[in-house]
């Protein structure tokens, strides 16, 4: 279903987004993006980047976690490489990484490892930031941000009309950092 929201933001979004960045810890950032430049340096996640990101995400011992441990290294290269290949829709991608425990239940990790491995273009889903929505989003988008696609879209939006409107460029990754830290988060 397509977004019938004309614009996204609402009057004074962009000056509490752009305020709540500046007050993002960077060292909060520090495990992501080392992770990220691995995932770009290798074309693939190892068991280590994942690992890494379940930590940074803050897991802590969810049933699904040993069975993404006893999988071997090259299934987890193999499910990676292929969801990070050229070309792919978002659903594809999400889809592809379906296949690794703990990727199937929900937008948490797959929303990290995809934006490890592209915060230009994707966004991490957290239920914080999701909540903060009608904080910064027209009432007339009525769209299901569970879904990871329409988040991602919606990000990427969201992330085009900051841009315009404060003059600076814009990633999905700096927009759902706002939004986490208007829901709340350190």
């Amino acid at each position: 279903m397509p977004c019938l929201a004309n614009q996204l933001l609402l009057p004074g979004a962009p000056a509490a987004l752009t305020a709540s960045l500046a007050k993002y810890s960077t060292n909060y950032e520090q495990v992501f993006d080392e992770v990220h430049q691995r995932l770009q340096s290798n074309g693939h996640a190892t068991m280590l980047d994942l690992a890494g990101l379940i930590g940074w995400k803050h897991v802590q011992n969810a049933p699904w976690m040993h069975e993404l441990y006893v999988l071997p290294s090259g299934t987890v290269q193999a499910t990676t490489a292929t969801a990070f290949a050229p070309e792919l829709a978002d659903a594809q991608r999400v889809a592809a990484l379906g296949g690794l425990p703990g990727y199937r239940s929900g937008g948490a990790f797959t929303s990290v490892l995809l934006t490890a491995w592209d915060p230009s273009t994707f966004g991490v889903f957290d239920t914080l930031a999701n909540g903060v929505r009608s904080h910064v989003v027209d009432a007339g988008c009525g769209c299901n941000w569970d879904d990871l696609p329409t988040y991602f879209e919606h990000l990427r939006r969201l992330a085009l009309e900051l841009s315009g409107a404060t003059g600076t460029p814009w990633t999905p990754r700096q927009e759902d950092m706002t939004m986490f830290i208007l829901g709340g988060g350190k």
